[in-house]
């Protein structure tokens, strides 16, 4: 992968004070970000654009954070998605590990880097913290 393409994060969420937040301090941490308010916008951003990782609300207009990480990972097995919620008790919200709200800027930016370098197989290089930031933050397998 790519240096540019391992900076790029596409952030999903409704909220547009949100979705400036967590872009901002993407953009501050040194990723290229692309910002998108619902997971129709982030499918069709995601079929044409490479991306390093994917950081989504669990609740968006047309879908859930988790339905949206299990169709990028159809065509993408390998690109990660990261999940942050406003309140653990959000419908949709069925994994407790999500990265809820409020958090500092710079936790979203050990998540993208965690996501990043998960996806590049450097996933043990990593310190523990960050490791620990995506344990459940990925979709489970529906079976």
């Amino acid at each position: 992968m790519s240096r540019s393409v391992e900076r790029t994060v596409l952030v999903v969420d409704h909220d547009p004070m949100m979705l400036r937040t967590l872009a901002r301090a993407l953009d501050r941490g040194g990723y290229r970000v692309l910002a998108v308010p619902d997971g129709k916008a982030a499918l069709a951003l995601a079929s044409t654009t490479r991306l390093g990782a994917v950081i989504a609300d669990v609740a968006l207009p047309d879908m859930s954070g988790g339905e949206l990480a299990e169709m990028l990972h159809r065509g993408r097995p390998s690109l990660h998605v990261g999940i942050v919620s406003a309140s653990s008790s959000e419908e949709g919200a069925v994994d407790p590990g999500a990265l809820e709200t409020p958090y500092p800027p710079s936790q979203i930016v050990e998540l993208a880097d965690a996501l990043v370098s998960e996806a590049d197989g450097s996933m043990g290089r990593r310190p523990t913290r960050q490791r620990s930031l995506i344990e459940g933050l990925e979709t489970p397998k529906r079976g």
